[in-house]
């Protein structure tokens, strides 16, 4: 399900290259979150590739979520270390809030470069 937004969205491919997530993992967890009414059966033949057992595609689901949390734990951990401040974490928001108005067509001013630019941007937070 994930190969094809992939290809066709250079933002999620760049935000994706990024993440602590794998393709399995990142498949499955947006598989999960927006099938979620229908049948685990039904969400598992909705996965790229080959369609894995009930427990392998439980396994990846898991790993995506702890894999979240540690990333979230990870900017508290920082920011409780001051080894990133609260403006820090205002500019992640407000980068947050711009990649949601570009995905939402609201901003006609942007394009995927100048997002790319922008998450380019991030690293220098650490860099510091």
């Amino acid at each position: 399900m994930i190969n094809k937004y992939l290809k066709s969205d250079p933002i999620l491919n760049y935000l994706y290259q990024h993440s602590h997530l794998t393709q399995t993992q990142l498949d499955t967890f947006l598989i999960r979150k927006q099938h979620i009414n229908i049948k685990l059966q039904n969400q598992i033949k909705l996965k790229d590739g080959n369609i894995p057992t009930k427990g392998a595609f439980l396994r990846s689901l898991q790993q995506a979520k702890n894999n979240i949390n540690k990333s979230i734990y990870t900017i508290l951990l920082m920011n409780y270390l001051e080894i990133i401040d609260y403006n820090d974490i205002q500019n992640i928001d407000k980068i947050s809030q711009i990649l949601l108005e570009f995905k939402q067509k609201k901003s006609k001013s942007i394009n995927n470069q100048d997002i790319i630019n922008l998450l380019n941007e991030l690293s220098n937070v650490i860099s510091q």
